[in-house]
């Protein structure tokens, strides 16, 4: 049986825990008091009546999933023998540096070392490690054993082949949807999150809305599109045209932040508008409007009736 260690027995640290073990890991998980430890394996084994629930395990008990996680305050002893170990510890940069300095020591230099890092950039915790080839970024979204998205960061140490071997991992073996990314502070999902947090709490802060009506507005327009449309396709189905002219007056009205990018202006000279044209940040042929429509509205249906029930 192959094994993992989880450095940081926390909410995160507790969720990849369990989805490892449901690969069939054998898991070290390792914290700094047994009362964590403690914690930490009672909400897994709230996790795993959760799953139980929803339908993703069979055994109401998962008796065999929790055996398989084995709690330590030992990093040595955690580490001993594991494949890959994962640091999901507090988000601080000066904690992350000196754990990684251990771990390389610690591990042997087949070993991978991942961060779930949320912020920092790879190579900034990695800046102690003499083999930084073999530390990367494996960004887990929470909760970990429901959000299907890992964002594997790789730094200018990693080769190819290695990116790889922890991309099939996460793939193959996790069974996650993966992306692989150059590193970058907040990496993709985050900074996105934090781009869009900071101009809601500017828009509230204008007393432009509520929080709780600016809220509604998410719940009940843009996040009826995101699950199946990302920010490039929405542009693409309004028009990159569109889109130009409105960052033009925003950025007059509100600030550079606002300003259209380069990219968006070359699209838009070259005629490439989006669908109507056939072409934008995508290429489009045959009855791909039909069907992208028809996509749409199943799905906002969908999730409307899925908000009543359970707003109900």
């Amino acid at each position: 049986m192959s094994k993992t260690a989880i450095i940081g027995a926390g909410l995160m640290g507790s969720g990849i825990a369990v989805v490892y073990s449901m690969a069939g890991y054998q898991v070290s998980l390792v914290d700094v008091s047994d009362e964590v430890l403690k914690k930490s394996l009672a909400n897994i084994s709230d996790i795993l009546r959760e799953l139980y629930r929803l339908g993703v395990t069979k055994d109401e008990n998962s008796d065999e999933l929790l055996a398989r996680i084995k709690p330590t305050t030992s990093l040595e002893e955690a580490v001993t023998g594991a494949e890959i170990v994962t640091e999901a510890v507090s988000e601080s940069l000066g904690l992350k540096i000196d754990l990684f300095e251990k771990l390389d020591t610690l591990c042997s230099k087949d070993v991978v070392l991942a961060s779930n890092t949320s912020s920092f950039k790879i190579s900034e915790i990695a800046q102690k490690v003499r083999n930084k080839e073999r530390v990367i970024g494996t960004h887990w979204w929470n909760p970990p054993y429901l959000m299907p998205l890992v964002e594997i960061f790789r730094t200018q140490y990693n080769h190819d082949h290695f990116v790889k071997k922890v991309a099939d991992l996460f793939t193959n073996v996790l069974k996650k949807e993966v992306i692989v990314c150059n590193e970058s502070p907040g990496g993709v999902g985050v900074r996105l999150q934090a781009a869009l947090f900071a101009e809601a709490l500017r828009i509230c802060e204008e007393d432009v809305v509520s929080p709780s009506d600016l809220d509604k507005v998410i719940k009940l327009s843009l996040g009826l599109r995101y699950p199946m449309f990302g920010p490039f396709l929405i542009a693409d189905l309004g028009g990159l045209d569109v889109f130009l002219n409105i960052h033009e007056y925003l950025a007059k009205k509100l600030g550079e932040r606002f300003a259209p990018s380069k990219t968006l202006r070359d699209l838009v000279e070259k005629g490439y508008l989006g669908i109507k044209s056939s072409r934008g940040f995508y290429h489009y042929t045959g009855d791909y409007l039909r069907k992208v429509v028809k996509k749409r509205n199943d799905t906002v249906v969908e999730i409307l009736r899925l908000q009543q029930r359970v707003d109900d």
